[in-house]
């Protein structure tokens, strides 16, 4: 999934802004929410 503020950029990288979160909510936000809303196979998505 896609979202932009174009041209408002902030700066932080999704990679930067997520490091703070757990692990297990950090993998939900960036892939997991999408996979359960849309019903999507689950696959591996080990970085």
């Amino acid at each position: 999934m896609f979202s932009t503020d174009y041209p408002h950029w902030d700066g932080d990288t999704p990679d930067f802004a997520l490091r703070a979160l757990p692990t297990a909510m950090r993998d939900a936000v960036m892939y997991g929410n999408a996979l359960r809303v849309f019903k999507l196979p689950e696959k591996d998505h080990a970085p």
